[in-house]
């Protein structure tokens, strides 16, 4: 069963695209495009002599798990940014009150 979700906001549609070596069926590319944001990353892999589809599927796992480390990163500096600016901030207002109250 598939399951299709329509979304009126365009910037939450998220679209990954999965090419493979045009001489190498080992190698993938997964390419995700946020908005203006694109992150890729390839995957490569070892030939399955009896079954190319497994070789191509391990590829894809590792391309698509390149994809998740970058996501993973780039949140994290986000978040750091973000948790930097707060802590800026509650420094700035403490200055404040501290002189308000002198």
């Amino acid at each position: 069963m598939s399951h299709h979700h329509h979304h009126s906001d365009a910037a939450d549609a998220w679209r990954v695209d999965l090419r493979f070596g045009a001489d190498d069926e080992t190698m993938a590319t997964a390419e995700l495009m946020i908005n203006d944001e694109i992150y890729e990353a390839t995957g490569r892999t070892h030939p399955v002599p009896f079954d190319i589809t497994i070789a191509r599927e391990l590829a894809v796992a590792r391309a698509l798990s390149g994809l998740a480390h970058q996501l993973v990163d780039d949140a994290t500096r986000k978040v750091g940014r973000v948790a930097e600016a707060v802590s800026d901030a509650a420094d700035e207002a403490g200055a404040a009150y501290v002189a308000l109250d002198s």
